[in-house]
């Protein structure tokens, strides 16, 4: 758990890069708040385990990358084996990652009321999937004894409007 000290130090770290780089608030415009951030990871051996944890998951959206395309959660197919994918619902991500011959699993979950555990901000990224959409990330940073501030866990929270 992050101590409120050490939040404290991320506020004064992201404060001090802006003043460093003389960045505006208008070109900067991430705003850190104490999240608390409960994170499962597994790994699992078969394409059909990978496609379980989807279902249990139950994501209303998401990205998949199939061995020979891309889609979007909705447009997936019942066969075909899905190497990454980043899935979310409210408060929650599941992150796929195909490594070697298996699959390495994150369930990402957002606790309210639970003592912080990170600082985060939301960050947008210029999608593909429309003119006009954005895929937008929860980034969660964590202070460490050796490195300052870094961050720990991009969350994806979903497709937005620009």
């Amino acid at each position: 758990m992050t101590e409120a000290a050490a939040l404290d130090q991320l506020h004064a770290d992201w404060n001090a890069f802006k003043d460093r780089h003389n960045r505006s608030a208008e070109r900067i415009a991430e705003e850190f708040r104490p999240a608390a951030l409960d994170t499962r990871a597994w790994t699992v051996d078969e394409p059909a385990a990978v496609r379980a944890a989807i279902a249990e998951f139950g994501g209303e959206q998401g990205w998949l990358t199939l061995t020979d395309r891309h889609v979007l959660l909705q447009e997936l197919e019942p066969a075909g084996i899905i190497l990454n994918g980043e899935l979310c619902k409210a408060g929650a991500s599941l992150h796929i990652r195909h490594q070697g011959g298996r699959w390495l699993l994150a369930h990402h979950r957002e606790t309210a009321g639970a003592a912080p555990t990170h600082l985060a901000c939301e960050r947008r990224f210029a999608s593909v999937t429309g003119e006009t959409d954005a895929i937008v990330y929860r980034i969660f940073y964590q202070p460490t004894p050796d490195r300052g501030t870094q961050p720990a866990v991009a969350r994806f929270i979903g497709f937005m409007e620009a």
